[in-house]
């Protein structure tokens, strides 16, 4: 059976305590599930927010600032995936390395958006900065659609000029998909994924700082 791990909307800034994804990276250990799926805004980005610009509560926000948080969050993540192949590399076992692939989110985005509003920034700000390459993910582009096991992963999905979510039900009606995951949930509500024959999945909820729900 072929498994997924998917983990949504970390929103990771600057302040947050990242043990939370520590213990997720536990469980990946413990679980080795095929491929893990980052369904997009592992990065919050607060500095760019369009929503908070001339306002004071935008004041002594930095890009580099959130730039390191999501660094630091994404090594609490996969640092129990680095001490688990470490530990079978000296006692010559069999290491794992999962596949492990990232669409981007609308918080990710705000770093494209910021340099097409303002070209001065282009060199400046960039999305390399992340580095979820270098850490191993494969990174796909924001509202990008990635096929993966007959599962179609975006942070989500769109239809018509104005580029509005579509609800499930006409989703999988007008793309004729069975199966499909995204993120952009708010917090009180759990990402929805339909399960065929053949696959399971797991998935996080960024609130729940302890507990890692598997769908079957």
């Amino acid at each position: 059976m072929t498994t997924h791990l998917v983990i949504p909307d970390v929103q990771a800034k600057p302040g947050n305590n990242f043990t939370f994804l520590n213990n997720i990276g536990k469980y990946i250990v413990d679980k080795k599930p095929d491929t893990i799926i980052c369904i997009g805004d592992f990065a919050d980005m607060p500095s760019l927010s369009s929503y908070d610009k001339g306002k004071k509560s935008f004041e002594g926000r930095r890009y580099l600032a959130d730039i390191q948080a999501s660094h630091e969050a994404m090594e609490a993540l996969l640092e129990p995936l680095v001490e688990f192949n470490l530990k079978a590399k000296r006692n010559k076992e069999k290491r794992y390395y999962p596949r492990m692939v990232l669409t981007l989110g609308n918080h990710e985005h705000r770093i494209s958006r910021a340099t097409e509003l303002q070209p001065e920034l282009e060199g400046v700000l960039d999305l390399s900065h992340l580095d979820y390459e270098d850490y191993g993910w494969e990174v796909y582009p924001f509202l990008e659609v990635v096929h993966v096991d007959g599962v179609a992963y975006s942070h989500y999905f769109t239809s018509g000029v104005l580029g509005r979510p579509l609800l499930l039900l006409v989703l999988c009606s007008q793309r004729n998909i069975r199966v499909v995951s995204w993120g952009m949930c708010k917090r009180w509500i759990f990402p929805l994924i339909t399960v065929q024959m053949g696959l399971l999945f797991w998935a996080y909820l960024p609130v729940v700082a302890m507990n890692i729900t598997k769908i079957i």
